[in-house]
């Protein structure tokens, strides 16, 4: 993240640091939808990888640090309770930690809690997330479970590919944009998709074969003169 300027960053998307990372991702995807190539002939791809590049720098860096780059950190709250033995009085004597020892303890108590912590996470199960994060590598799943999850698939209605995709960020005629990635509408079925990393769909690829693009036709040609609305 070093090279990465964040300043023109957060100057294209219009947002600060401090807003948040919701506020930073949704910003990203308003940008996406205006300057991606599918939107208009004189828009460069050029310019969408380098604000790619930068959103991915930012986000791994939220993932490393809690907060943006530029933001302001948390602060820490620090606690140290006084260590007092009681006598037979009613006064109480507080005696004081040596240093050096009481250093070692906290570093040997912190190792034994961070460790209990690393075997309680590696025991319990990976939550199934519906949507990746931005910038990570998506495998295809193979279990039942996986297989029996909801996928688009070509000929689904609108209706269908709203209750599986959800509602796009913006639409071209009959192409529906997820950021980079979208899906085009042919007689008010699907016709075509591409599923971009950054931005993944619910397909089982990231397009679709092109034998299966080849035989596709439209089930009802009526509809082939109307448009496809969210």
């Amino acid at each position: 993240t070093g090279d990465t300027d964040f300043v023109a960053l957060y100057r294209e998307l219009g947002v600060d640091p401090d807003d948040g990372i919701t506020a930073f991702r949704n910003a990203y995807r308003r940008r996406v939808a205006d300057i991606h190539p599918d939107r208009g002939p004189g828009n460069d791809s050029t310019q969408l990888q380098r604000l790619n590049g930068m959103y991915a720098a930012a986000v791994r860096f939220e993932r490393d640090y809690g907060r943006l780059p530029g933001a302001a950190a948390p602060r820490s709250r620090q606690s140290q309770p006084s260590v007092g033995v009681a006598t037979s009085s009613p006064s109480v004597v507080r005696t004081a930690v040596p240093r050096s020892g009481g250093r070692r303890w906290y570093l040997l108590a912190l190792a034994i809690v961070l460790a209990v912590v690393a075997l309680r996470v590696r025991d319990e199960p990976e939550p199934t997330a519906a949507w990746p994060e931005v910038g990570e590598t998506v495998v295809a799943p193979t279990d039942e479970s996986a297989q029996s999850t909801p996928m688009l698939a070509l000929g689904m209605s609108v209706a269908d590919v709203l209750a599986i995709q959800g509602a796009p960020v913006a639409t071209d005629g009959n192409r529906w944009l997820y950021g980079p990635s979208w899906v085009r509408f042919q007689c008010l079925e699907l016709a075509d998709w591409h599923s971009s990393p950054l931005y993944v769909l619910k397909t089982a690829t990231s397009q679709p074969p092109a034998q299966a693009l080849r035989q596709h036709r439209p089930s009802r040609l009526e509809n082939c003169d109307r448009i496809a609305l969210p």
